[in-house]
């Protein structure tokens, strides 16, 4: 069975003991005169496992997804292949 880790320097959660998820400060991409703003958090479970929460805001509109950190690494690479086309 996964064992908890130490604490990563990285996180600045508030109650990650309590819930063991660790958070890293969010990065946003664009300011805010972007029609869609984004925002992105490092994560890790306490068992290991490291992800990426990325947050979509429109206006009313929130929607949040966390992906592994393997899909979150391809992602990026898909993103820039695309934009360097």
């Amino acid at each position: 069975m996964p064992t908890r880790e130490s604490h990563p320097d990285w996180c600045v959660a508030v109650d990650c003991e309590r819930t063991g998820i660790h958070e890293s400060r969010s990065a946003t991409a664009g300011d805010h005169t972007d029609i869609v703003g984004v925002a992105a958090t490092r994560i890790r479970l306490d068992v290991g496992h490291d992800a990426v929460r990325v947050v979509f805001t429109d206006e009313d509109a929130t929607t949040s997804y966390a992906l592994p950190a393997p899909q979150a690494r391809a992602l990026t690479e898909t993103i820039d292949r695309l934009l360097s086309a």
